[in-house]
């Protein structure tokens, strides 16, 4: 499937022991083992997804709740981000973002990228992992930055 600028496979994992998406340009080699693959009958991909946020669902159906600042909620709001999203405008121009989803981690790094501009409402584990993933690199894995 296409997802994000990406194509992906979904599919067993024999190192993992369940179902996996992996990307496709990451892939270093591939082998022929000659077997045949045949897709279980009513299989659906759409049962695998539920309610992910994108392409890796996680275990614990999730309700999140989230407000964005004036400056970038009508961007949020133009936006059909999820099946189950519901929008709603506080007085002072901030959006209200609802969504069920299937695990926090896809969704948590898309919060991230709203930085200041997104508060997390619940759950508390999705504020807590957004807080580890904005968290300073230690020092020991950070990148050299030039001066300019």
């Amino acid at each position: 499937m296409f997802h994000r600028h990406a194509w992906y496979v979904i599919g067993r994992s024999s190192f993992h022991g369940d179902v996996r998406p992996f990307k496709l340009g990451r892939f270093k080699s591939i082998t022929r083992t000659g077997q045949a693959f045949h897709r279980p009958e009513g299989y659906a991909l759409s049962d695998y997804l539920g309610n992910a946020w994108g392409i890796d669902p996680g275990k614990e159906r999730c309700q999140v709740r989230l407000r964005f600042s004036p400056l970038v909620g009508p961007y949020v709001a133009e936006v059909n981000w999820h099946k189950t999203q519901r929008l709603s405008w506080d007085d002072d121009g901030r959006v209200l973002f609802s969504v069920t989803v299937d695990g926090l981690d896809e969704i948590a790094w898309w919060i991230h990228g709203f930085g200041a501009h997104v508060e997390v409402l619940e759950p508390p584990a999705l504020r807590a992992r957004v807080t580890e993933i904005s968290a300073p690199a230690p020092e020991s894995v950070t990148m050299g930055l030039c001066d300019i």
